[in-house]
């Protein structure tokens, strides 16, 4: 694969510039005429700005238009739970946060339970993927590049890996890390249960436990914690399991049919 890199220059026309980058990089070369193009992006919460701005995607849709393809945005549910964690709430934000250029399809359904379950690499050896994106004829995968808790860095990997794979997928990923409560520091405050929206922890002899499968590895209950008793381990797993799910979407598409575009820019 070859990475292409142009400035980003606030001083110039940067419609221009990145035309010119999706030139001189071939980005619409996945397209043919009469492809079902899946647009992956984040069209971020509401009152959240840090997205690649809707003019960025309004000239990707018409590029792939002009090169015979019939693009539709689309993004998968989230696990946790928010304006983006059903499809008709996903749909409304992705029409008031400007993405109204193209159809959006929520890939993985009205509740997250539309996926096509496929083997992978590494990690893990099956990944649900979301069923928008296993259907497409090509894909291009638009990134907005930002800092992720547990992962570090979020990109391209991550934007398929956790992306582009159902809430059964996303479950799967996260629950390769571990969770501990060390006993010795809990004072069976219950902070952690306050916090968590789904309520997930428990106080049992005094003592907070969670052993639900249903949680997310996350660390909001870490970050309560008055104590510091609780921790992930083995969170490079999470790193793993993402590159893992990455190739397990990738193996749904046709060689050379999905083209990335990633933006380094506004960067939390």
């Amino acid at each position: 694969m070859i990475v292409y890199f142009i400035p980003w220059e606030r001083s110039q026309n940067l419609m221009k510039n990145a035309e010119r980058l999706y030139d001189e990089a071939g980005t619409f070369n996945c397209v043919a005429k009469g492809d079902i193009v899946a647009i992956k992006l984040h069209i971020g919460e509401l009152g959240n700005p840090n997205y690649v701005q809707p003019f960025f995607v309004h000239e990707i849709v018409q590029k792939v238009k002009d090169a015979g393809g019939k693009p539709f945005l689309t993004d998968s549910n989230t696990y946790y739970h928010a304006q983006r964690n059903n499809a008709y709430d996903h749909m409304l934000t992705a029409l008031k946060n400007g993405f109204g250029m193209a159809p959006f399809i929520v890939a993985d359904g009205l509740r997250g339970e539309n996926y096509r379950r496929v083997t992978t690499k590494g990690m893990l050896t099956e990944i649900e993927v979301a069923g928008a994106v296993a259907e497409a004829d090509a894909m291009l995968v638009i990134t907005h590049c930002k800092g992720h808790d547990l992962a570090g860095f979020g990109g391209a990997i991550k934007n398929l890996g956790m992306g582009c794979t159902s809430q059964a997928g996303k479950l799967r990923q996260h629950r390769t890390v571990d969770l501990e409560i060390d006993e010795l520091k809990c004072i069976g405050c219950g902070k952690c249960i306050e916090v968590c929206e789904m309520h997930l922890p428990e106080i049992v002899c005094d003592k907070a436990k969670n052993i639900s499968p249903r949680c997310f590895r996350c660390d909001i209950c870490i970050n309560a914690c008055p104590k510091s008793a609780i921790k992930l381990v083995h969170q490079e797993n999470l790193l793993k399991a993402i590159a893992s799910a990455a190739y397990g979407v990738i193996s749904t598409f046709k060689p050379d049919k999905m083209s990335y575009v990633s933006f380094a820019k506004d960067i939390t």
